[in-house]
């Protein structure tokens, strides 16, 4: 009786894991922001990317989109794989696979907690090791879109 209780409490478990992973398969409007700062604190450069990507059910990530920077506006797609690790904070939604531009391809990738039902995000901070000021600074934004 004991081992049948342990069995259904860890196929709940499983259970409530997968269905969190579901929760992520879709299409989500996305925004990715970095910025790099000159040691004195001024901005220096950056660059912007506006994309819709799509997770599907086996893991498969698809994404198009436009990427903003100094050097004007270029298109991309991404093609790779999407998983969830799960951490204290919660779900974290993980993507890495390959950005292609019309200058060729890149390596691209992200992790982003779900930090409320249908929002992704996530933002990084560095600072310049030798005057402590800030360095860059990265943020990636995503929307469930229905």
């Amino acid at each position: 009786m004991r081992l049948a209780v342990v069995a259904v409490a860890f196929l709940g478990s499983v259970t409530g894991a997968f269905a969190t992973q579901d929760r992520f398969i879709g299409r989500w409007v996305c925004e990715l922001s970095l910025s790099e700062f000159t040691p004195d604190g001024f901005k220096s450069h950056g660059i912007d990317q506006h994309f819709s990507m799509i997770a599907d059910a086996d893991g498969v990530l698809t994404a198009e989109g436009m990427e903003t920077s100094p050097a004007g506006k270029d298109p991309f797609e991404i093609t790779g794989r999407w998983r969830v690790e799960y951490r204290p904070q919660g779900p974290l939604f993980v993507a890495d696979g390959t950005k292609e531009t019309l200058r060729g391809g890149v390596p691209w990738g992200f992790g982003a907690f779900e930090v409320a039902e249908g929002t992704l995000y996530s933002a990084k901070v560095t600072a310049n090791e030798q005057t402590g000021s800030l360095s860059s600074r990265t943020s990636f934004d995503c929307q469930r879109s229905r």
